[in-house]
């Protein structure tokens, strides 16, 4: 029998969970000058990113007010956001096509809150993100107007995001596992 102030792991888990909420919207706000410093320097006008990012660095911060299964997508949308930002900073620039590596290692980051709907829902944005800007707004996404090229970037692209996401669900799927296996192990040795 466990005593009433001895955490279960599940607890422990929640409490993870909760510090990982606050790690990625605190991620984005320190995220946010990141995308106007870029395009203060590459000359681009920094009043709509600036209004961007500040948007999806509050996202973040409201999504934590939130119950926890709409927070932790809330606060991974807010810091996709921030990427999205970033390659918009750069248009006209070489460089907008690597800033492509960001939307990779934010996706990784959705991994941190441990919820295969909140990283299933940023890589749909990411995906979505894409697509719909290689036909309406390319420029804000790639330095070719060609919208033909664009569209197969954006396929390519979205290629790498499910294989990403499928590794980090197989990840997210096997802790799950182990944890609910810890639990059953904790709980069958205070029995004994």
């Amino acid at each position: 029998m466990t005593s009433s102030t001895e955490p279960k792991l599940c607890d422990n888990i929640r409490i993870e969970r909760q510090r990982a909420m606050r790690i990625v919207a605190v991620s984005g706000w320190c995220f946010a000058p990141i995308p106007v410093l870029v395009g203060f320097f590459v000359g681009n006008p920094i009043l709509p990113i600036l209004i961007g990012t500040a948007l999806f660095a509050v996202m973040g911060s409201i999504a934590l007010r939130m119950g926890e299964k709409h927070a932790t997508v809330g606060v991974c949308l807010a810091l996709v956001g921030q990427a999205f930002m970033l390659t918009a900073s750069l248009a006209g620039q070489g460089w907008q096509l690597d800033s492509h590596m960001m939307f990779s290692a934010i996706l990784a980051c959705t991994m941190l809150v441990n919820d295969a709907s909140a990283t299933i829902v940023a890589a749909l944005a990411i995906v979505v993100h894409h697509l719909l800007l290689s036909v309406l707004v390319p420029s804000l996404i790639y330095p070719s107007s060609d919208m033909i090229l664009n569209v197969e970037r954006s396929l390519f692209h979205g290629v790498a995001v499910i294989v990403e996401t499928a590794a980090l669900l197989r990840a997210i799927s096997t802790r799950a596992r182990l944890d609910r296996q810890s639990s059953l192990i904790v709980a069958r040795s205070k029995r004994q």
